[in-house]
């Protein structure tokens, strides 16, 4: 029987099955839930709209008056506003309301990710974890609540979470090839293409950038020292191997990718010493107050009289921060309910217990599941080089601002399947001669995650307030699938 479910759990049947319970967690939100949802999907959607109104994907000229979305003359992070003013400006010319409007535009956002989880599971595949492991990875981070919030509104994140996972798939494809002494060109364009894109995309992009450039310049090192006099010879070879039209896409796409960096980047670095420069740096004090985002951060490093840099209770409070903010369920923005956020205790537990505890198991078992295994230790190496800077970040902000500010478990999400996915192998060392032990810790853990985990804790803990325009249809169902679920929620407190 342990056999049978193994195999169930490996199959793609499984896999489609989870794929497709996303998809309808995702448009459950992307059609019931108010607008606008957290995580700034008004900034999101404000910004569409202006790229709707200019052909360029850059702003060469700041609009005029005060400037509540930043300094966008100066943000490189655009790629995903540029996409989808493209829909939205034919759903104007069609005269669709807002309503249907957003709701249209979230689907089309949801695809993205979805896209992004089928990537994720091809990258995955590259390791040495069975397909029972991947797929079981996928249904929890799925379950994650955060996950299909994020997923099912406007938001860049949606495009970003394919990006890392086509990039790093190329990469480990590109390292495969160099194993056979081929060195693929075509791939390793399409790397940097799709990396810049994804620094244009979101910012919070660069360290995966600079993980890649690290990782490919190391393996392509290796390449060279034991293939010294072939070097050149294989790279041209490949290149002339392509047809004249390929080789001008790419030669295009590249010249586009660096100019764009460029022009994003090294202008900001040139200019204001960082790449992306506070919105005062650009416009002034004065017109940059309208941004709620900068006002806080302006008005709190006022304010900071210093903070203790001892980095220990940071990194403490970070991972809390952290956990939380991943496990919680949070309304839109404005309203009676403004940023009404709801943690069901049952998954939150139940996953900081998985977490600490594979995370002991993956101190002692790491060396075995790592060794032989590259494409793995290159998606952990990528984690590693992300999460450090995103607490890097947080951590200096800390230091400047005197307060935590922005520790956001979504920023972590594009890259956690891999850790799950380490973490659920370590669990599989430890228990690997006692099978049903290992099947009844699968089974109580998602038992235990029904509890609030997906889109259950939004529908149990919301109400009228969290729903789009307090349509009587969508109250209706969100109430029926309250009494639905009801039996799921062991413990039916938290906030």
């Amino acid at each position: 029987m342990y056999k049978k479910i193994v195999a169930f759990l490996g199959s793609a049947f499984f896999f489609w099955g989870v794929w497709v319970v996303s998809i309808f967690q995702s448009m459950w939100l992307a059609i019931t839930a108010r607008y606008p949802m957290a995580f700034d999907e008004a900034y999101h959607y404000d910004v569409i709209r202006l790229h709707a109104k200019q052909w360029s994907p850059i702003f060469l000229e700041q609009p005029a008056g005060k400037a509540p979305y930043g300094a966008l003359v100066r943000d490189p992070s655009y790629i995903y506003h540029y996409l989808m003013s493209l829909p939205y400006r034919l759903f104007s010319s069609l005269g669709l309301g807002e309503h249907m409007t957003i709701v249209s535009l979230r689907f089309i956002s949801l695809t993205m990710f979805a896209y992004g989880l089928f990537l994720f599971r091809k990258l995955l595949q590259k390791t040495h974890a069975s397909d029972a492991a991947i797929n079981t990875a996928i249904l929890f981070f799925i379950m994650i609540p955060t996950v299909p919030l994020l997923a099912g509104e406007l938001n860049y994140d949606s495009l970003q979470f394919p990006l890392i996972a086509a990039a790093m798939l190329l990469t480990v494809s590109f390292t495969e090839s160099l194993k056979r002494k081929k060195f693929d060109t075509t791939r390793l364009a399409l790397i940097i293409i799709i990396a810049i894109a994804g620094t244009l995309n979101k910012f919070t992009y660069l360290p995966v950038l600079l993980a890649l450039a690290l990782y490919i310049g190391f393996i392509t090192a290796k390449f060279y020292v034991g293939n010294k006099k072939q070097t050149v010879r294989v790279v041209r070879k490949d290149w002339q191997g392509l047809s004249a039209l390929r080789r001008r896409a790419l030669s295009i796409g590249l010249a586009a990718a660096f100019g764009l960096f460029i022009w994003s980047y090294g202008v900001n670095i040139a200019l204001y010493r960082n790449p992306v420069p506070p919105c005062h740096n650009v416009l002034g004090v004065e017109r940059c107050n309208a941004s709620s985002t900068w006002d806080r951060n302006y008005k709190s490093a006022a304010a900071n009289k210093g903070v203790s840099p001892n980095p220990i209770p940071f990194v403490y409070n970070w991972l809390n921060g952290m956990h939380y903010r991943l496990f919680f369920t949070i309304n839109g923005e404005s309203g009676p309910g403004r940023y009404d956020n709801h943690t069901a205790p049952v998954i939150t537990i139940t996953a900081g217990v998985l977490a600490g505890f594979g995370a002991l198991l993956l101190l002692w078992y790491g060396r075995r599941i790592l060794h032989g295994d590259p494409a793995f230790v290159f998606m952990l190496f990528v984690a590693l080089i992300y999460f450090a800077t995103v607490m890097g970040r947080n951590y200096s902000d800390f230091l400047h601002l005197g307060q935590m500010l922005a520790i956001n478990g979504r920023y972590l999400q594009p890259l956690l399947l891999p850790v799950i996915l380490v973490l659920i192998a370590s669990y599989q060392w430890a228990f690997a001669k006692m099978p049903v032990v290992k099947l009844g810790i699968l089974v109580g853990s998602f038992l235990l995650f029904l509890s609030g985990g997906g889109i259950t804790g939004f529908i149990h803990y919301s109400d009228t307030n969290w729903y789009f325009e307090n349509q009587p249809f969508i109250l209706q169902l969100n109430n029926f699938a309250k009494k639905l679920i009801a039996p799921f929620f062991l413990w039916r407190g938290g906030s």
